[in-house]
């Protein structure tokens, strides 16, 4: 890996973006995606990127989680350069370095919940015991013990959300992506799904990064980055901010998201 840090280690909890670019091709035409982002984020916490659909919110979120590759740009997530790693290094890093949720679930639907959260663990071949352990702590944590046993179809939304983030977590990563998590939720299960990430933040010292619309969940980071058109069109401290004032701030900004 060229020397550069070995991604299933732990490191600082840092996210650097420069420069970022991302290009697609659709139906002979090019969408940039992403035009040169710049961003940084070196302190754990809660954090959230808003924009208006097509301003490049969700690419970049992909980017950083290595699931696609950048045209131009650097990343660094800790010490690790995303960009410079092989395939090999880009499934260890998607594994223990950062744990991603997205707007639906992912879950297998022939799995119980417990099953789901220590996939991980089984791709890694960690003992039985150790696999049981953690994956029952994990749903402990999330306030699904005794959900264990039920496969997807018998969870609501939120309760197969809250799967999905304790199996994100399996290898306590330091960086939780989360897009859009709540766009498939009610608003009851919506706000307790934010609580559990603003929680995750502080008691985990971790960052959370959250591409969302909604200026509830918003209002609850420490920061937002507003994209527009595939930039970063400025910083928002949100912490004092609520919900209405955060939205007309994102509007100026960016238009509405």
């Amino acid at each position: 890996m060229n020397g550069m840090a070995d991604p299933s280690t732990p490191n600082k909890q840092r996210i650097e973006v420069r420069d970022l670019a991302k290009r697609y091709e659709v139906g002979g035409r090019r969408i940039d995606a992403l035009r040169g982002v710049d961003l940084m984020i070196d302190q754990p916490g809660f954090y959230g990127v808003m924009g208006a659909s097509g301003s490049g919110k969700s690419t970049l979120l992909h980017l950083l989680a290595g699931l696609d590759n950048a045209d131009e740009g650097t990343m660094l997530v800790g010490e690790t350069a995303v960009n410079e790693l092989d395939e090999q290094a880009l499934t260890l890093y998607r594994r223990r370095r950062v744990g991603v949720i997205f707007q639906k679930f992912n879950l297998l639907p022939t799995l119980t919940a417990l099953e789901n959260v220590v996939l991980p663990g089984v791709l890694e071949k960690l003992p039985p015991s150790e696999l049981d352990a953690r994956g029952r702590s994990l749903l402990e944590d999330m306030g699904l013990s005794e959900r264990a046993d039920h496969r997807p179809d018998a969870l609501s939304g939120g309760e197969q959300q809250r799967v999905a983030i304790a199996r994100a977590l399996f290898f306590s990563p330091g960086i939780l992506l989360a897009d859009e998590p709540t766009g498939n939720l009610d608003m009851v299960s919506s706000d307790r799904l934010w609580s559990v990430l603003e929680r995750l933040a502080g008691e985990r010292k971790m960052i959370v990064l959250m591409v969302t619309h909604e200026a509830e969940a918003a209002a609850r980071c420490r920061q937002v980055f507003v994209l527009r058109d595939g930039r970063n069109a400025g910083v928002i401290d949100a912490q004092e901010l609520d919900p209405s004032e955060l939205a007309a701030r994102a509007a100026a900004v960016a238009g509405p998201v």
